[in-house]
């Protein structure tokens, strides 16, 4: 399964693309087009502009959320987290590494090696136009976004954990850095998410 797309009114570039060709069209009606054309141009021009800040300001409150909008973590204080032990299971890989090389290497100077990890859905990325699952590292309370699960399990994932993430529970796994300089990589142990999930939904239901 891929990923699933955000909405494109959703996507961050697009209202500003919409702006500058709206700025460009009251330019032109201006010096030669219809008075009545201009008017009308130039009032959905100021409106859209106004939407733009308005979401904004909405968003940078947003942003003071845990996780935020874009589903980063500040902190783990505060949150539900459902933990999982580690086992002999196969690891799985964290993608788009490269991309957080710094958060990695800082993670593993405040907690070696061997840290949790807690995995976060319907996270997106500035101008992505799709929604991932985040990998956030743990270590000496810190938290540190390493990247994302492979994108042909996000929609997987996503289906399995926001039910948790509505009741303001996410799953917390074992996770292993590797390498001792960069480049670093990242593996999950994942063995044990779904039984743990389903534990979770049972006692939700059951409460």
């Amino acid at each position: 399964m891929s990923a699933r797309r955000k909405p494109l009114w959703r996507w961050e570039p697009l209202w500003y693309i919409v702006l500058f060709a709206l700025v460009f069209a009251t330019s032109a009606f201006q010096v030669t087009g219809p008075s009545a054309v201009f008017v009308i141009v130039l009032i959905v021009t100021v409106v859209v502009a106004v939407a733009i800040l308005v979401s904004i300001v909405v968003g940078t409150a947003r942003g003071r959320r845990n996780p935020d909008a874009s589903g980063n973590l500040s902190s783990v204080d505060g949150l539900h987290l459902i933990q999982t032990a580690p086992t002999d299971a196969p690891p799985v890989a964290v993608a788009d590494t490269k991309r957080h090389q710094s958060a990695i290497d800082a993670a593993a100077a405040f907690g070696g090696s061997q840290l949790s990890a807690v995995i976060v859905p319907g996270s997106t990325r500035w101008m992505g136009i799709r929604y991932r699952v985040s990998v956030q590292l743990v270590a000496d309370e810190r938290v540190f976004l390493a990247g994302y699960l492979p994108v042909e399990s996000d929609a997987h994932w996503n289906d399995l954990l926001q039910p948790l993430r509505s009741r303001g529970a996410y799953l917390q796994v074992p996770a292993t850095v590797l390498g001792t300089r960069r480049p670093y990589s990242v593996e999950l142990d994942l063995s044990g998410a779904v039984t743990a999930v389903d534990i979770a939904n049972a006692q939700s239901a059951s409460s």
